[in-house]
């Protein structure tokens, strides 16, 4: 029995040698040996027999004659500081002043992809621009798409103004300057043509006249709404185009008699 206890006991003792060895060789070198000082300067004061037990980002923590504490690495002198692992710091030189970019720098930024449509267009003019954008018959059929959208658009502006019984004129065809007959078949001044160009304000005259325009073509209160809301704007648009007019009210003549005395 005493010989089995024995053999448990030495199996034991080896199996926490072993562990021992092991921690001991997962430490890191730093930590495995202390350096040490008969003496060590700072820039705040001077120490005999130090040693070194931990050392972190910004300070080390020393067991010295005197007792025990910590030192920042910054007073440290750049040979200790070498010695123990952190380097020598190199000096910062004066921060550059950060300042705003001129009107010019910012007008010279140019994406990647608008300068190679830049470089395009200077060495084949518009067919090396659809060459860059891929299959030039696709970049056409897209544009022949757009430019079928912007006349429906403009038609619809048109039946819009008929609709309204005033007289669209040309200007329905032109960009931007389509508003102006829009304008006229809601029944506002063309004063409110600049509010149409200037932004947040134009949202103020956008709503005015969804109210006008459905004033002037006779419709309820609620195709407003659906002006408004984004899902049902299309709609309401091509409502406001193709829909029944409003018939003309003409005033009759009221009879009058005049009194002689």
């Amino acid at each position: 029995m005493n010989s089995i206890k024995h053999y448990r006991c030495a199996l034991v003792t080896m199996a926490w040698l072993a562990l021992a060895a092991w921690f001991i060789q997962a430490l890191p070198a730093g930590a495995a040996t202390e350096a040490t000082f008969a003496v060590l300067k700072t820039k705040t004061g001077s120490y005999t027999n130090v040693t070194v037990t931990s050392k972190a980002e910004e300070s080390i923590f020393i067991l010295h004659a005197a007792g025990m504490g910590n030192i920042k690495i910054s007073d440290l002198t750049a040979d200790v500081r070498e010695k123990l692992g952190y380097g020598v710091a190199k000096a910062k030189g004066p921060s550059k002043p950060i300042s705003m970019p001129t009107m010019a720098e910012l007008t010279d930024i140019k994406l990647p992809a608008m300068q190679q449509l830049e470089q395009s267009w200077r060495r084949g003019g518009p067919a090396a621009v659809m060459s860059a954008f891929g299959n030039p018959i696709a970049v056409w059929v897209a544009l022949s798409i757009l430019g079928l959208i912007y006349l429906f658009f403009c038609y619809c502006n048109k039946m819009i103004c008929c609709r309204a019984h005033t007289a669209p004129g040309f200007l329905v065809w032109v960009p931007v300057l389509q508003i102006i007959p829009l304008l006229r078949a809601a029944r506002m001044p063309r004063i409110w043509f600049i509010a149409f160009l200037v932004p947040v304000v134009n949202l103020l005259a956008q709503l005015v006249w969804y109210v006008r325009i459905v004033e002037a073509r006779g419709k309820g209160p609620l195709l407003v709404l659906w002006l408004v809301l984004p899902f049902t704007s299309p709609f309401a648009f091509l409502y406001l185009a193709f829909s029944q007019p409003a018939p003309i009210r003409i005033a009759r003549n009221v009879p009058f008699v005049l009194e002689t005395n």
